[in-house]
């Protein structure tokens, strides 16, 4: 097991939810009808046939009209791995980046004479198909539900050219450099031989002469065949429901490219549970052999249950064939089966989901382990995809190979603003900041957690390997390593991923500013953003920081109850809208109210040292002004200067004056930090989903040996999975007149390459007949924005019109014991 270097105890253990499930691989061919595409496809499916999940492997014609129906498909499935046997422009790199961001994005290597077709993906070796195969649901397809008889594959050796029936619907693989050949004791095999096997040959198989043997040993049961093996336990492909593809079975007449892969796709319509697996492939010259539609209609009684209404549907699909050549087909089938046989208007038409919109978007899949991490980094072992267990301890070597993991992770930095909710990682769907979170983090799923690969490889000399100890290595990220990864290592892919050719980004790093610096401390003394943002931002506590700014700053910003008194709003207007929200019965209620709010709130704001008790008097022999805070205060107090003695008084005679925290002031006022406060307030408050990072008031650099180099951006973060960027200003007529602002605005947003940019101002103008010019200034640069960025959403946003479009808050920052004693009172 490898070591870890300095491992730091976790103050608190943080919680791991792992998904565990197959690896997702989706291909990229060219439909064009041409043989080295058909040579494709023969090792597209024999590679697939072989792997745990395979049928659900997706295979996407490029280069056509329908690019976009596919392109979502794409983005949909998610796929881990993305294998392209066609070179692929820049263009389209940056799109499947942008809508899957695969671990990997490899294109096929077909060697100096372009005869090499297998497929080729280093590294990664996923979990064979063989491996369910004493799983309970292969035992659900025999007749008895004893599992101590040995299963029966369908296989066929060396097929001849053109001859697809068992490749392309069955498999006769479990390990692509090899023929299905029974192993003793775990399987056995019926091999499909047309003409006389010579005597030495195949001497473990049970031989069948005809493919309509085959549909009949199915439909008995007698037998299973490699794909279903593939097939089970892939609830991790939740199946797409189709209004038409999803009722029926399909039976695709032709060989056409074009044919094999609407075949093969239309898969994954249905769910893992059907033995028939929702489809096959046939060629015209099977409808002319009755024997064989004997069989066929047999298999289709025994095994297809899809439709609706009570009632199993079969429809017909050929791209080569005509429409009535299909009606002749279908009415010879229809003699052989009690399933509806159909012909739809788009019967040959390429098979793809036309709209996303009923599309079941939980990806997750059921097999879940919990995981518990005490130390950063850590190794953790879990056990391997459940369907392991039911392999023979003599037969483990079956089960090596690797799968993914979808971690959900709690975060030990937790911003939630719940106190019984604890946020998780949930990060932009970009592969290079896997690595963030362990070696062998692979990249971010559609769900947008970080998933990695692993699993045990198979090892000759250790044919027992333990698949319930798989070793993960997790580390917990601080949130500026996350974002300088999103902002500084764009398309930092190694030399045989096809995004190392994209461009890079300037920026070589970023750091928190002094400013930025200044802003954690403030928060800091609140614990929380939004807790913060309640007190900060609240009109009477924002009137008690201006008029601190017109004082002299060299003074102590002292303040008394009168004081305050005088910054609170009181009208009658307020008071009748307090009475109403809170259902008082008149306004002398909502009078109190406010009272015991404003204890509450300035007790809180002691408690966070956001206002300190002090008591001041002048020296009667010198005059100097003494301050003595609350935790200083002695009943005899001497003079700073002549050590006079002052005696407090008690009584009425004696009363707190307030010191503001000059640091706090600074921070949020001089600074500009109020905006930055109620802008990524805004923001969390706006997130639906439980995870929210942050980094205010950032400096931008592009050249570590060069620091000078800088840009700066006063919002920098992510929530629910989206990175934004953006400025927070107080005057926005400020921003749209400066035609520098503007374009450094622009400039770094352009670097930065958020999915969402935020404008966020306090006000549009202290003039308010500047308030409709900005405005129209406002729509101007929105148009420019848009017409430079596809791709990004500005979000503008002002403090004002928030107000505006909200009711008045009724309480001071908070309610706590006065607010709740005088609830007390009320009948």
């Amino acid at each position: 097991m490898e070591m870890l270097l300095n491992p730091e105890r976790l103050k608190k253990d943080v919680q791991v939810t792992a998904y565990k499930r197959p690896i997702k691989i989706a291909f990229l061919i060219s439909e064009e009808e041409s043989e080295n595409n058909h040579l494709i496809l023969d090792e597209i499916f024999k590679y697939s046939y072989t792997c745990w999940a395979g049928t659900r492997f997706l295979i996407i014609p490029f280069g056509t009209n329908n690019d976009k129906n596919y392109l979502e498909w794409l983005s949909f499935y998610d796929a881990d791995i993305v294998y392209s046997y066609l070179k692929l422009e820049k263009e389209k790199i940056e799109e499947i980046e942008k809508l899957n961001s695969p671990g990997s994005l490899l294109e096929h290597k077909y060697g100096n004479e372009r005869k090499f077709f297998s497929v080729n993906i280093p590294f990664y070796s996923p979990i064979g198909s063989i491996s369910t195969i004493h799983s309970p649901e292969i035992y659900a397809f025999k007749r008895s539900n004893s599992t101590n008889k040995i299963i029966n594959l369908i296989t066929q050796f060396s097929p001849k050219s053109g001859d697809r029936f068992v490749t392309d619907n069955f498999g006769n693989r479990i390990n692509v450099n090899n023929y299905l050949h029974e192993v003793s004791g775990f399987f056995e095999v019926f091999c499909l031989s047309k003409e006389r096997a010579p005597d030495n040959n195949n001497a473990d198989a049970k031989l069948i002469e005809s493919e309509a043997r085959i549909l009949d040993l199915l439909a008995d049961q007698e037998a299973t065949t490699v794909a279903r093996l593939a097939n089970i336990h892939s609830e991790a492909f939740n199946p797409i429901y189709h209004d038409f593809f999803s009722k029926s079975f399909a039976i695709v007449i032709g060989s056409s490219v074009q044919d094999r892969i609407s075949f093969w796709n239309y898969r994954h319509f249905h769910n893992s549970t059907y033995s028939s697996l929702g489809s096959l492939i046939l060629t015209e010259e099977h409808f002319n052999n009755d024997d064989f539609l004997k069989y066929l209609g047999k298999y289709l009684n025994n095994l297809n249950f899809i439709g609706e209404h009570g009632h199993n549907y079969v429809s017909l699909y050929s791209s080569t064939i005509s429409k009535t050549k299909l009606k002749h087909i279908k009415e010879k089938l229809q003699d052989f089966t009690y399933n509806n046989i159909n012909i739809n208007s788009y019967f040959s038409e390429k098979i793809y989901p036309n709209s996303f919109f009923k599309l079941n978007t939980s990806l997750r899949p059921q097999d879940i382990s919990k995981l518990s991490i005490s130390e950063n980094p850590a190794n953790l072992f879990t056990s391997g995809p459940r369907h392991l267990k039911y392999l023979p301890t003599n037969f483990q070597s079956f089960g090596s190979g690797h799968f993914a993991i979808e971690c959900d992770i709690d975060r030990h930095n937790n911003l939630s603003k719940y106190s019984n909710v604890i946020d998780t990682w949930i990060i932009p769907q970009r592969a290079y900041i896997s690595k963030n979170f362990g070696k062998d983090f692979f990249r971010i799923s559609r769900n947008k957690i970080p998933t990695c690969i692993i699993g045990n490889i198979f090892n000759p000399f250790n044919r027992n390997s333990n698949n319930n100890e798989i070793l993960i290595n997790i580390n917990l990220p601080d949130d500026l390593m996350v974002l300088n990864t999103l902002l500084s290592q764009r398309n930092l892919y190694n030399k045989d991923d096809s995004r190392y050719k994209l461009d890079k980004p300037r920026i070589s790093h970023i750091s928190i500013s002094d400013k930025g610096k200044n802003f954690n401390g403030v928060i800091s003394l609140f614990n929380h953003l939004n807790i913060a943002s309640n007190f900060l931002t609240n009109n009477l506590w924002k009137k008690v920081f201006q008029d601190a700014s017109q004082r002299n700053g060299k003074e102590d910003y002292i303040y008394t109850l009168f004081m305050f008194e005088k910054f609170q709003q009181k009208n009658k207007e307020l008071y009748i809208s307090i009475k109403n929200k809170m259902n008082f019965k008149n306004i002398d209620e909502s009078r109190k109210y406010l009272a015991a709010c404003f204890k509450d709130a300035l007790n809180i704001l002691v408690e966070y040292k956001i206002f300190c008790p002090i008591h001041t008097w002048s020296c009667e022999y010198c005059g100097y002004k003494n301050i003595r805070t609350v935790d200083s205060i002695k009943l005899k107090n001497n003079c700073d200067i002549c050590e006079k003695t002052h005696i407090i008084p008690v009584g009425n005679e004696f009363s707190w004056d307030y010191l503001l925290n000059k640091f706090v002031h600074k921070t949020m006022v001089e600074h500009c930090g109020l905006p930055v406060l109620w802008a990524l307030d805004y923001i969390q408050n706006s997130n639906t989903i439980n995870s929210f990072m942050y980094l205010p008031e950032v400096n931008i650099f592009y050249d570590y040996k060069d620091l000078s180099q800088l840009n700066e951006i006063d919002l920098l973060g992510v929530y629910g999975g989206v990175l934004f960027a953006g400025e927070a200003k107080r005057s926005a007529d400020y921003f749209f007149e400066n035609d520098r602002e503007k374009s450094k605005f622009l400039d770094v947003i352009q670097q930065i390459n958020p999915d969402e940019a935020f404008l966020i101002f306090e006000q549009y103008s202290e003039d308010p007949l500047n308030v409709e010019p900005t405005k129209k200034n406002m729509v101007r640069f929105k148009d420019e924005f848009n017409s430079k960025f596809n791709n990004i959403i500005l979000k503008i946003i002002t403090f004002e019109d928030f107000l505006n479009r909200n009711h008045s808050v009724v309480d001071y920052g908070a309610q706590s014991r006065y607010v709740c004693a005088f609830l007390d009172t009320l009948e």
